[in-house]
C-alpha cells in the first residue's frame, strides 16, 4: 500500500532488508552501501539479478539462505532459525 517514493524512501534508509529472492529485493537498489541484506531462497534458484543490484550499489554484507522446497518452489522458514541466522549477521 505504499506509494513508489514511500518504498525508495523506506529502502534507503533501510539499515538492513530480508526478504525473499527475486522481485521482492529489487528495491535494494535504493539502499545505501551499508546496508545489510539477508536473502531468503529455495533451493534451486538460479537468478543473479539481485547479485548485479547489490554490486552496483556497493553493498557487501549479503547473505543468501537456502532452504529445501517442493517441486511448486515452496518453502517454509522456521522463525527461530531465521532469527538465528539475523542474530548471526549482527541484524535486530
Amino acid at each position: 500500500e505504499l506509494t513508489f517514493a514511500q518504498e525508495i524512501r523506506l529502502f534507503a534508509e533501510a539499515e538492513a532488508v530480508a526478504g525473499m529472492m527475486g522481485s521482492a529485493l529489487n528495491n535494494t537498489v535504493f539502499s545505501k552501501a551499508n546496508c545489510s541484506v539477508l536473502a531468503l531462497a529455495h533451493d534451486y534458484w538460479t537468478d543473479g539479478a539481485l547479485d548485479w543490484i547489490l554490486q552496483t550499489v556497493g553493498i557487501s554484507n549479503y547473505s543468501v539462505r537456502i532452504y529445501a522446497s517442493n517441486r511448486c518452489r515452496r518453502f517454509s522458514v522456521d522463525m527461530n532459525v531465521l532469527q538465528k541466522q539475523l542474530d548471526s549477521l549482527g541484524l535486530p
